[in-house]
């Protein structure tokens, strides 16, 4: 999965550990070991989104 960078970019190398129930997705970094707390807005799962993007191209 990726993480978006705090200079806006979409960063690889993140393994989803868990949804919670307060609506954040657990991470781990496998570059620096830390797990942190992500609201939606700040992951992404980038085959999802290569999917999705392909089902609304698909869309006429």
């Amino acid at each position: 999965m990726e993480v978006r960078s705090r200079k806006g970019l979409w960063v690889a190398g993140y393994r989803l550990l868990q949804f919670r129930d307060d609506g954040l997705a657990t991470v781990y970094s496998e570059r620096t070991g830390r797990t942190e707390h992500l609201p939606q807005h700040r992951w992404r799962d980038p085959l999802e989104a290569a999917l999705l993007a392909s089902l609304a191209g698909g869309v006429q």
